[in-house]
């Protein structure tokens, strides 16, 4: 989806919760990367995938990516 920024420029969004068959799929699904995540996060068990978030900006001209004020909670 493209949202815009306070000026109304456009930064796009995706966001997914289940992973698919694509590179950030498989990425989310290695076990290279549960292996390293698991001890990270001091958990006996492996962990799993929740949600992704991408965010993208076109060089130069796309919009700015804001903050919420509730990010802190």
């Amino acid at each position: 989806m493209d949202l815009n920024d306070q000026t109304g420029k456009k930064t796009k969004l995706s966001l997914w919760f289940t992973p698919g068959n694509d590179v950030f799929g498989f990425l989310t699904r290695s076990n290279k990367v549960i292996d390293a995540v698991t001890p990270l996060l001091e958990r006996n068990e492996p962990v799993c995938h929740f949600h992704s978030k991408l965010m993208q900006k076109e060089p130069k001209v796309g919009g700015a990516w804001e903050w919420y004020q509730d990010y802190g909670y």
